[in-house]
């Protein structure tokens, strides 16, 4: 047995050797992967997100002018639209470019979901400063701090 394998090894051996010499390709190269495309659906959702953060930029910047304060961004970022609005470009741009590298690494919906959890968590404070806004307008006498519980007197 062990000179049936030693002969049929030497015969592979002259056999790949010939097809070396007479200029065969014998690695059996594989034809490229189709390279990933950035899906149709995260194109909307990119749009999405670079409008709420502009309106986020709006809202931010009418309810400071209102005499509200921001609660997550300093005053050098917030209180200047132009720093505002390159913070918000900043944000879509990352995550435009880590939306491409998911995607490229085979996960587009992470990518996709990516964007829509971006979208979700700035919608809110866009809501509330717009309403913040309007209720000071509105109302200005509902924004004074009236506790419904009565704070006993020191002695």
């Amino acid at each position: 047995m062990g000179k049936i394998f030693l002969w049929l090894f030497l015969a592979l051996i002259l056999a790949g050797a010939a097809a070396i010499l007479d200029g065969q390709d014998m690695t059996g190269r594989l034809p490229d992967a189709p390279k990933p495309s950035f899906p149709r659906l995260q194109w909307p959702l990119l749009a999405a997100d670079a409008s709420i953060r502009a309106l986020d930029c709006y809202s931010t910047g009418r309810s400071l002018s209102q005499g509200n304060r921001e609660m997550f961004l300093p005053h050098a970022i917030a209180g200047h639209p132009a720093a505002m609005a390159a913070y918000s470009a900043g944000a879509v741009g990352a995550d435009w470019l880590a939306s491409r590298w998911l995607i490229r690494h085979n996960h587009p919906r992470l990518a996709a979901w990516m964007t829509v959890a971006d979208i979700g968590q700035v919608t809110p404070w866009v809501v509330r400063n717009l309403i913040i806004s309007q209720k000071r307008l509105d109302n200005t006498a509902a924004t004074v701090f009236s506790p419904s519980i009565p704070i006993p007197k020191p002695y």
